[in-house]
């Protein structure tokens, strides 16, 4: 495979972006699919058709944004430097981005991928005081390395995108049960409507439940445990065990790869008690309250670290997905928000859970709802764990396929 060194420029055209004025409502919420940075802040898919907010024909006239064409590559340019996304559709952006509108020289995935493998190299060039940016005219200037024939640019860029649309596809299946286990909760738990059952109701502190149903505290149902506050003179650079923090906790995973360790030592003994189990869950306690995911047995071995609370259930594994679902549910999430105290930064713990009463259904129902439940969340977890490995897989067959390293007649997805 042969390859060249081409500028930016060469391969497309580079085009900025603008904000219409904030200060005309008339701007905004029309139809023109308008992004922005944030936009693409955790965003796991590789296309994007629109972002938190529309403007109007009258917006994108009174600014100097472009109108970019489907399949135009989306790069922000401006603090944070490095968000890569494909256009799914006609649309534009603000200022914190250099999208490029590719040409024949180039395949349209393939740059999307060659600007995510190139992105520390691009944002080193970015200059500024307060944030950093990339110019127009630094990013026209910017040159890589690409195959000289488009068809082996399109052969890097299915083996990478086929690996992205698995991850997609897992991510919507997850969506679609995780929406079906949390509807089945709300009927079975708040509405009080079971299958093949019906109730007379009687009052208690927390409403109107079912009669052969009670109210327990928290502490009585779930074991909940708060992690010890590690020091940063207690870090170790290698050969250590990984300890998670809030930032570690996700909206699709738990992300380790920059977790701090402890020494295994420690890990071993005065934190052994404070190391996790698979299918723990483990809750944000400070900062954005309730952010949630479950320990796999691929996270481990892995320390609980102050600012996170680790949740299993007290009677046994049958009652598992309730416990999940609660701490899911909107009633504990609201629960946190009103208890939670601090200024600076919100935060909960082990004395506001002592507080906490939830309604208690009947053992069987629970084991029933466990039947019928646990294997959804079994499933979102496995979609989660073979999305792990294909970020893997993905990330360790970029830089490869980018330099040419990898014969491209001996992978297969």
């Amino acid at each position: 495979m042969e390859f060249i060194n081409v500028k930016l420029s060469d391969i497309g055209e580079v085009v900025g972006g603008s904000t219409p004025s904030t200060k005309n409502p008339d701007n905004y919420d029309g139809d023109i699919a308008w992004i922005t940075p944030k936009d693409l802040a955790g965003y796991n898919k590789v296309y994007i058709s629109r972002g938190e907010r529309n403007i109007t024909e009258s917006g994108f006239k009174s600014c100097s944004t472009k109108m970019l064409p489907k399949n135009s590559v989306l790069f922000s340019s401006r603090a944070p430097i490095g968000y890569v996304a494909i256009s799914e559709n006609d649309l534009c952006t603000n200022q914190g981005f250099k999208s490029i509108i590719p040409n024949e020289k180039i395949d349209y995935k393939f740059l999307y991928y060659l600007l995510k493998h190139n992105k520390d190299y691009i944002a080193s060039k970015g200059s500024g005081s307060t944030f950093k940016e990339v110019s127009g005219s630094v990013m026209k200037g910017i040159e890589l390395s690409i195959p000289k024939e488009i068809s082996d640019q399109r052969r890097i860029s299915k083996v990478l995108f086929n690996i992205d649309k698995k991850i997609e596809l897992n991510n919507e299946i997850n969506n679609n049960l995780f929406g079906l286990m949390k509807r089945t909760y709300i009927e079975w738990f708040k509405n009080y409507n079971i299958p093949d059952m019906t109730f007379e109701l009687k009052d208690s502190e927390l409403g109107k439940i079912p009669c052969d149903w009670n109210v327990k505290h928290l502490k009585g149902v779930f074991f909940f445990q708060e992690g010890p506050g590690i020091r940063n003179w207690q870090y170790v650079e290698k050969d250590g065990t990984k300890f998670i923090n809030i930032r570690c906790i996700k909206d699709n995973d738990l992300e380790l790869d920059t977790a701090n360790m402890i020494s295994n030592e420690e890990a071993d003994g005065k934190y052994k008690h404070f190391m996790l189990n698979e299918w723990d869950v483990v809750v944000s306690t400070s900062g954005t309250l309730g952010r949630n995911q479950i320990i796999r047995k691929e996270h481990l071995p892995l320390c609980l670290n102050t600012s996170v609370i680790r949740f299993k259930p007290i009677n046994g594994f049958d009652e598992y997905a309730f416990m999940y679902n609660y701490l899911i549910s909107d009633e504990f999430l609201n629960l946190l928000d009103v208890m939670a105290t601090g200024s600076a930064q919100r935060n909960f713990g082990p004395m506001h859970l002592n507080k906490i009463d939830l309604v208690y259904p009947d053992k069987d129902i629970i084991k029933k709802f466990n039947d019928l439940m646990f294997p959804v969340i079994k499933n979102i977890q496995n979609n989660k764990a073979e999305n792990m490995k294909l970020s893997q897989l993905r990330d360790t067959l970029l830089p490869k396929l980018m330099n040419g390293e990898i014969d491209l007649d001996n992978i297969e997805i």
